[in-house]
């Protein structure tokens, strides 16, 4: 994110969608330049974040769906009469 950051603000901070892809294309050049200000690590920090909560939510509901599946199999397990 520092990387289409540091584009837009070449741009004069007019955002388009094109940075993602120059940004992704030269993910791997360690020589491209980084503008380290505190508007795009503020705006870096807040995406860091927010892709973050989005990913926690996701783990967390997949662990509630298999808590909840291995909770109704041991009863049905149980009201079958297996155990």
């Amino acid at each position: 994110m520092l990387r289409v950051t540091t584009l837009v603000s070449d741009n004069n901070g007019v955002w388009n969608l094109e940075f993602f892809s120059v940004a992704l294309n030269e993910l791997y050049k360690i020589n491209t330049a980084i503008d380290l200000n505190s508007k795009n690590l503020t705006i870096s920090v807040g995406v860091s974040f927010f892709v973050f909560m989005i990913y926690e939510t996701y783990r967390m509901k997949n662990k509630k769906n298999i808590q909840e599946d291995t909770y109704r199999f041991g009863r049905m397990a149980k009201f079958k009469g297996y155990c």
